[in-house]
Formats: structure tokens, sequence, C-alpha cells
């Protein structure tokens, strides 16, 4: 008994049948425990192999969907390449209409500056005009004011024999 008691590290002392019993009982665990892990070895290759079809398999439906999506992406994209050009088409046809609607603006421009300096012109024809109605007002009235019987030319011959006109003496 102390032979095998010593070779293990229980603190009961055991017989040889009885550690027999034990290293067969032990071996038999270690022998169960060997072809579980198999199995479970076994189970994992399986898996790994089930896991790379299935991966290839979702890569393949990957790469069918990102195709369907790149048609997608291409269908749209020519869409809008061909939006863009009518838009450039478009874009060109207003930037010639602002061309033609810039110009006819500098025209408007000229022709105001144009209005204004005649209106500008006229301004002072009409100034001139007022001032010149006031000026013939008042000859008018200075006219209005003499009287044409007394402006009359009178000739007298005074007993002297000197003639006058208007009081004017004249020889």
């Amino acid at each position: 008994m102390s032979i095998a008691s010593g070779e293990t590290n229980i603190s009961t002392p055991m017989c040889l049948s009885c550690t027999d019993l034990m290293r067969q009982h032990i071996k038999s665990e270690g022998d169960e425990l060997y072809r579980s892990n198999e199995h479970l070895r076994r189970a994992s290759e399986y898996m790994k192999a089930n896991e790379q079809k299935n991966n290839s398999l979702s890569v393949k439906l990957a790469v069918e969907e990102n195709a369907r999506e790149i048609m997608e992406l291409e269908n749209e994209f020519s869409f809008l390449k061909t939006k863009a050009s009518n838009l450039g088409i478009k874009i060109n046809d207003l930037d010639c209409e602002l061309e033609k609607l810039k110009s006819i603006e500098n025209k408007i421009w000229s022709d105001i500056c144009i209005l204004r300096f005649e209106q500008n012109e006229l301004n002072e024809i009409h100034e001139y005009s007022v001032e010149q109605l006031k000026h013939t007002q008042e000859i008018l009235e200075i006219t209005r004011n003499i009287n044409v019987y007394e402006d009359i030319f009178r000739i007298c011959i005074e007993s002297c024999g000197v003639g006058s006109i208007n009081g004017f003496r004249i020889d």
C-alpha cells in the first residue's frame, strides 16, 4: 500500500487493486474524453466545410446582389447623364437668352441716358421759354400802358416861325 500511495496525490493509502481500478476508470474517462474530442473535431471540420460552402453560396448571392445593384446604379447613372446633358443644353440656351437680355438691357440704359440728356435739354428750353414769356408779358404790359393818342406828333408853328414836334423845337 505504501508504494501505491506514494505515487499518487491521494492522502489516503490505497491498495494495488484499488489503484488499478482507479487507473482503469481514469483511462476509460480519458478514452471517452478522447472520443468526445474526436467527435468535436469532426463536427468542427464538418461545420467549417459547410461554412465554406455557405460562405461560397453567400458570396455568390452577394455577387449577384452586387451585380444587380451595379446594373441599377449604371441605369441611374445613364439617366442622370442624359438629364445632365439636357440640363447642359438648357443652360446653353439660357446663357444665349441671358446674353440677349444683357444686350437689350445695355440698349435700354443707353436709351435712358439719351432720354435724360434730351429731357435736360427740354427743361433748359422750357426754362428759357418761360423767361422769354415773362419778358414778352412785361413788354406787352408796357405797351398796354401807352396811350396812342398822346404819342401822335403834334406839329405846331408858333408866331415866331419855329415849329415843334411833341414839344421839341425844330429849326
